[in-house]
Order: structure tokens, then C-alpha cells, then sequence
């Protein structure tokens, strides 16, 4: 009988003393916590809708149980969206810090192929749309605006669904190369109108050599639009 109260006795000792070990660290779900809020209240700086999502801490960590509250600040880099850092310190009497990792995803409208569109075709309205996107993982661009994509010609095949980026489009070509174009000379109020040969390909805002049919003179003109190129002096 004795042999059974000692050992129940040295059981509750065992229990009584545990909470006591235990509470001389910090528990882990505290510092998490912190840095998540920090980095929550800071949501305000990036555009569409964002989410937090925090790390782990090793389990073998051990921090001594700070006396005041714990405090978030951010590293030499700032916020991103993607992977972040965030130290969570404590400035009590027994002071420590750590950096625990943060990941923002931020979600926003962006332009993707509603069907099939092949390569070398003209994006109009109908071949594209918008769906939300973590815009955290697009490291290759991305569209937010129909307008930005409207009228630009697909370099490659772009299948349904796919996130449209600066990469698959290029602009329409406006002047082909020993196609004749219209030449606008500007110097101040004086325009003067001739014809050219282009040398070269041209897009849009391109700056190309252009051989003046009549002077025989090359020049550097830009395209301004289909079939026409412009000198301002």
C-alpha cells in the first residue's frame, strides 16, 4: 500500500511541475501570431485581395518566456508579394528575436485565353477574358487591362486558360520590308509629304531606314501607323 501511495505521490509532483518547465519558453503559436498580424496590418499597400499565410518554427527552438508583449518588424528588404521574412522579437528582461517566414499571395484580375488562340492571330475581345490570379507566382508578367493585349498578334500557340504574358504577344507589323510608305516630315509648322522604300520590318513606335524615292536619301523615320512613317526635326 505504501509502494502505491509513493508512486501516485511522485505522479502528482510530475503533473504539478510540468506547467511550471513548460512556461519558462514562449510558445511558438505566440510568435507566429505576431508576425502574421504585423504583416496583416500592412495588407494596405498592395493592390486586389491578399492573403498571409505563416511558416513553421523548428520544434527543437526554445525561447525564453518573454514579460512583455512581442513585437513584428520587417528586415532590410521590404514586403513583397511571395516569400517574406519578418522578425518577431522580445524586449524584455531576457531579450531574443527571430525571423519567421511569411508568404503574401495577392489575387488580381488578369488577362487569359478564354479559347484557343493560334499562333500569329490578331487578340480581339472574344479570345480573351479575365480570372483571378495569385499574382505572386507570375514572375513572367502578366495583363490587367483588355486594352493592353487588343490588337497585338500571338508569337506562339496560347491554349485555353493559359495567363497571357508580355512575352506571347508582339505588335502587328505596320511596314514590311521594300514596301512603299508615306514619309511625314514636321519641322515646327512646316509638314512636307513624300514617298519612301522601307528598308526593314516595322511596328508600331519603331524607329526604321527609310530610302526617299525621290532624294534617294536614307533616312531614320518612326512608324506611326500602317503603311506610314514619320521625321520630326
Amino acid at each position: 500500500m505504501f509502494h502505491k501511495s509513493k508512486i501516485l505521490l511522485l505522479a502528482l509532483l510530475a503533473l504539478a511541475t510540468t506547467p511550471i518547465f513548460a512556461a519558462e519558453f514562449h510558445p511558438h503559436e505566440d510568435i507566429l501570431s505576431t508576425a502574421q498580424e504585423y504583416v496583416e496590418s500592412q495588407l494596405h499597400r498592395f493592390s486586389g485581395d491578399a492573403e498571409v499565410s505563416v511558416g513553421r518554427i523548428d520544434k527543437r527552438s526554445k525561447f525564453k518566456l518573454c514579460n512583455q508583449p512581442l513585437s513584428a518588424y520587417e528586415t532590410a528588404n521590404e514586403l513583397k508579394p511571395g516569400r517574406n521574412v519578418v522578425g518577431v522579437r522580445c524586449d524584455g528582461d531576457k531579450p531574443w528575436k527571430i525571423f519567421v517566414s511569411i508568404k503574401i499571395s495577392v489575387y488580381e484580375m488578369v488577362i487569359t485565353a478564354r479559347m484557343p488562340i493560334p499562333k500569329g492571330q490578331l487578340v480581339s475581345e472574344p479570345d480573351i477574358e479575365l480570372r483571378p490570379q495569385d499574382v505572386s507566382k507570375l514572375h513572367r508578367g502578366y495583363f490587367t487591362q483588355e486594352s493592353d493585349v487588343k490588337g497585338l498578334i500571338t508569337k506562339r500557340h496560347i491554349k485555353t486558360g493559359t495567363i497571357i504574358t508580355p512575352s506571347a504577344l508582339a505588335r502587328q507589323k505596320m511596314v514590311t520590308r521594300n514596301s512603299r510608305v508615306k514619309i511625314v516630315m514636321k519641322a515646327g509648322a512646316l509638314i512636307v509629304h513624300s514617298t519612301g522604300k522601307a528598308l526593314s520590318d516595322g511596328r508600331k513606335g519603331q524607329i526604321i531606314k527609310v530610302k526617299n524615292i525621290g532624294s534617294g536619301n536614307v533616312i531614320s523615320a518612326t512608324v506611326v501607323a500602317p503603311g506610314r512613317v514619320e521625321v520630326i526635326h
